[in-house]
């Protein structure tokens, strides 16, 4: 469900803002409508999506925390919010409300914000109004608080001027905040963007070899982490909703509370909700069994 358009930053690497525009937040009474009908007609999972969610409703006087506290409050029913993307900058500005919204089950205990770099000299390059600091203090808290919450991320490398100490900034956040999602990307300049200027000056172009080395360590480093935080899954039990046949035949996906893409035997009908035991755990997904 979209509950916003556009967003409100300029990142040097992005044409979201050239394409989208500036911010367009859906009023949160008609948000909360939609969700009403999609639970009566037995939706069981709701996605919040847009551009940038973080900043939802900073055009009309609200926020998201406010909308999914709204949602909690006047939609009852046995389903799951998902929350979209949100940049740390905006979600730092109320970090604690959103926090709390956590605590409720119907929300998965998954958030997605994406860092890009754990160079601030970088940051700034791309027009990050966010600090690699700022990031580490929000992944502790969500951390802190909800031990086996899935925390989310992404990562440019390559960004034109990057050095190897740049680099090795951003493996250090990789390793101290512990994503168990991370999404890494080989910087490609978009035409029009600030970044494609950047790419064009041989002295900021970084070099392709350059580009896959860094990838292939950060890979390496994320897929440690990610099966390690898995692990922390084994042997316990928990509700899943199925959600998709699996890559391989005669298997299915679903989703825990945390969001994790769990494994089963079996063609399951989407939708379904069963009660498994963790048997397995993989850089991308855990293993499952249900139980009788």
């Amino acid at each position: 469900m979209n509950i916003e358009e556009g967003c409100l930053d300029a990142c040097a690497f992005c044409s979201t803002h050239l394409v989208k525009g500036r911010l367009k937040s859906y009023a949160p009474e008609g948000i909360v409508e939609q969700v009403k009908r999609l639970v009566a007609d037995g939706c069981t999972e709701i996605q919040l999506t847009g551009q940038d969610c973080a900043c939802y409703g900073f055009d009309i006087g609200t926020n998201l925390a406010s909308l999914v506290q709204s949602i909690l409050v006047h939609v009852s029913g046995n389903y799951k919010i998902r929350l979209g993307m949100g940049n740390p900058r905006h979600v730092c500005d109320y970090a604690g409300a959103l926090l709390e919204c956590f605590q409720d089950n119907r929300v998965y205990k998954f958030m997605h914000v994406p860092v890009q770099s754990g160079s601030d000299r970088i940051l700034k390059a791309m027009n990050r109004r966010h600090t690699a600091s700022e990031f580490r203090r929000l992944a502790s808290e969500f951390n802190k608080r909800f031990p086996l919450a899935t925390l989310s991320t992404d990562l440019i490398v390559g960004y034109p001027g990057e050095t190897e100490s740049d680099f090795r900034e951003t493996l250090r956040l990789l390793e101290e905040t512990r994503p168990t999602v991370c999404n890494i990307t080989r910087f490609v300049a978009r035409p029009g963007t600030a970044a494609a200027r950047m790419e064009a000056d041989a002295g900021l172009s970084i070099p392709d070899s350059v580009k896959h080395e860094r990838s292939a360590r950060l890979a390496e480093a994320f897929q440690k982490i990610a099966r390690k935080n898995n692990a922390l899954w084994v042997g316990k039990t928990c509700n899943v909703v199925v959600e998709k046949p699996g890559h391989r035949a005669g298997t299915s996906i679903a989703r825990n509370e945390a969001y994790r893409p769990v494994a089963l035997a079996g063609d399951i009908p989407a939708g379904t909700k069963l009660q498994v035991r963790i048997t397995d755990a993989e850089a991308f997904a855990l293993v499952a069994t249900t139980e009788k």
